[in-house]
């Protein structure tokens, strides 16, 4: 990448392990900012595993009831799409941008 290409790299999980691996690719002149995971702006729930359909019938509902904007994390680049097309065949704007970590 040219020297003068501003990044911005981001996590919400990233152990030191993590950090430092990141630091090692993009080089020890980054600033690295770490918070708290517990923050006003974030919200953290766990619900019992449905099967997949019920799980894609509960996100639309639950989207619809939330404002602003966020992140789906899935565990593989098929799950994102399949997850970014049905919310946008329900009317939810999502895009399917991955990772090239």
């Amino acid at each position: 990448m040219p020297k003068n290409l501003p990044i911005l790299a981001t996590t919400a999980t990233a152990n030191n392990r993590v950090v430092n691996d990141i630091q090692g690719q993009l080089g020890n002149h980054i600033l690295i900012s770490r918070g708290e995971l517990t923050r006003d702006a974030l919200h953290l729930q766990n619900l019992p595993l449905m099967p997949k359909t019920q799980r894609l019938a509960w996100l639309v509902i639950a989207l619809n009831r939330i404002a602003g904007t966020g992140i789906i994390y899935a565990k593989t680049v098929r799950d994102c799409e399949l997850v970014a097309d049905w919310l946008t065949t329900n009317n939810i704007n999502a895009n399917k941008s991955q990772s090239k970590f």
